[in-house]
């Protein structure tokens, strides 16, 4: 079995938005628990003690929201890592 994860950015309700875009990702059952504990992997090295937390990356890039207080430089090698 494959799991499925679909995501959109942009209304296609909204005219002020130029583009609409859907795009995901299918991973064999058993690659999403590797996946899994990379990404946990990746947030013991630059954020250790921290409760799960969500890699968007449009917010770590622009720095909004969990993200705000956390360097520039962290924030690309973060998003390297999770790449």
């Amino acid at each position: 079995m494959y799991i499925l994860y679909l995501d959109e950015s942009g209304n296609p309700d909204d005219p002020s938005d130029r583009h609409f875009v859907l795009g995901g990702a299918a991973v064999f059952e058993r690659v999403a628990h590797f996946l899994t504990r990379s990404l946990d992997e990746v947030q013991a090295k630059h954020l250790p003690g921290l409760e799960p937390i969500d890699f968007h990356a449009a917010e770590i890039r622009s720095g909004r929201g969990f993200w705000r207080g956390i360097e520039k430089e962290k924030r690309e090698a973060i998003l390297g890592d999770v790449t």
